[in-house]
């Protein structure tokens, strides 16, 4: 059976990405790299695995901006959070199924949209 192990995203500036979602968005890094090179968050517990590329060493291997969809269970808390930390971005939404919504932008424009 094939399953969904994680992403690849490659960065220009991958010290200013890493940061963002290390220290910003407070996720664990499952595989460090002092050189900020193929940095690894969330693989715990079978967890998909976001890692970060330095597109300067390795060439940019994807194109656009990705969507990322992550559960979040106070996106309320999260948006309080984020905006002490000096990040620019609208307060949740009531989404059409009830939910609660907030879309974040990292540092390379990619999108990260927090649900509960």
């Amino acid at each position: 059976m094939i399953s969904f192990s994680g992403i690849h995203i490659f960065s220009e500036n991958p010290k200013e990405l890493i940061v963002f979602y290390k220290d910003i968005l407070g996720w664990t890094v499952y595989e460090d790299n002092p050189n900020f090179d193929g940095v690894s968050f969330n693989g715990r517990d079978n967890n998909p695995v976001l890692t970060v590329w330095d597109s300067n060493r390795h060439g940019k291997l994807s194109d656009g901006i990705a969507y990322f969809v992550f559960d979040c269970p106070d996106p309320d808390a999260m948006y309080q959070s984020l905006t002490e930390k000096g990040v620019v971005l609208d307060p949740p939404k009531t989404a059409s199924w009830g939910g609660k919504e907030l879309m974040v932008t990292d540092p390379d424009g990619n999108k990260i949209l927090l649900v509960d």
